[in-house]
């Protein structure tokens, strides 16, 4: 997987301020980009946030859980499975008013070309 792919739905979205690629399993960032660097910590919350919000192992939703969007005062958090019960997921950060449906399309696109076998094969 290029890092080409993340910054383009990035910049693709004005409101779009980070986009990670994670492995929920083993908690690990696999990926990311962003207009500003963030410290590792950062990162890793953010990947704790998709663990415990889409269940793994027992935590959280539990693996039925495809996608969630969690908001606060500093934005939102969309969360999604690259595929059913994948391990792997996409996690962009919006900023606060935002048009979330205008990304999900996109990024249930992205989740697909991920999650196909040409992928897997690059992985």
């Amino acid at each position: 997987m290029a890092f080409d792919t993340l910054a383009a739905l990035r910049t693709e979205f004005d409101s779009c301020e980070r986009v990670l690629f994670v492995d929920l399993s083993t908690r690990t960032v696999l990926a990311w980009d962003g207009a500003v660097k963030l410290p590792q910590e950062r990162l890793d919350a953010l990947c704790h946030l998709a663990t415990a919000t889409l269940g793994i192992g027992g935590i959280g939703a539990g693996p039925g859980c495809q996608q969630a969007v969690v908001a606060g005062a500093t934005g939102c958090h969309i969360l999604r499975r690259v595929a059913p019960g994948a391990d792997e997921a996409l996690c962009c950060t919006l900023a606060p008013g935002a048009a979330v449906g205008a990304i999900l399309p996109r990024m249930a696109q992205l989740c697909e070309t991920l999650s196909g076998p040409a992928s897997r094969r690059q992985a």
